[in-house]
């Protein structure tokens, strides 16, 4: 496994901080992830309920399990990305680097790397907490995930090339880092990121 720093935005001081993005993380890292954000899934939950939000407006993705996404890392083609700061995960990237082409011009047909799954920690969740009144405890780490997508398609010679399954709460943000919305596929719409589109995300820093 490899670290790296970056820098994330610490919310509560409004200043940016060094945090690490490890790769190639373990089946116990993930479930350690779980078990940190399982219990603070159920409390935003709890507090939805009691303020009599919708349930529409809930985070299409409370179902997931990280450690029942363990089974994934058997796959030499899986890649998984976390970032770490004050001894806590704060968001992961799962991705596979086979089975996927472009459906894009000027390299459709071509081989890219698909985001299988990608969640911030339920604290990092800002437009979520934003129903609650409150601001997620970091900014960028969606961004900071994704730009660790696109190092990888450039590692395995991909050019940057991304496709991914986007849940419709998430459509606007896929959206804002100058990916393609291709629409339903057949249910979720699929976005695709071209190798124009990655080296312009890279020049934007995200």
């Amino acid at each position: 496994m490899s670290t790296q720093i970056i820098t994330i935005l610490d919310n509560e001081r409004n200043v940016p901080i060094e945090a690490t993005i490890r790769d190639d993380l373990t089946p116990d890292q993930l479930i350690e992830a779980e078990n940190e954000w399982r219990p603070a899934r159920a409390e935003l939950m709890r507090r939805f309920k009691e303020k009599g939000i919708d349930q529409s407006d809930w985070p299409q993705h409370w179902h997931w399990n990280w450690e029942n996404k363990a089974s994934y890392l058997s796959m030499l083609a899986c890649n998984t990305f976390g970032i770490f700061i004050e001894g806590k995960w704060q968001g992961m990237l799962m991705a596979t680097t086979v089975g996927h082409q472009s459906r894009l011009d000027p390299d459709k047909g071509k081989p890219l790397v698909y985001c299988e799954f990608i969640e911030c920690a339920p604290w990092n969740l800002q437009a979520i907490l934003m129903k609650l009144g409150e601001n997620a405890r970091f900014r960028g780490i969606g961004p900071r995930l994704f730009e660790a997508a696109v190092y990888l398609s450039l590692d395995q010679g991909f050019h940057g090339r991304l496709g991914l399954h986007s849940l419709p709460q998430s459509q606007t943000f896929y959206r804002g880092l100058g990916m393609t919305d291709l629409g339903p596929d057949p249910k979720l719409n699929y976005f695709e990121m071209t190798r124009t589109q990655a080296s312009a995300f890279q020049k934007g820093g995200g």
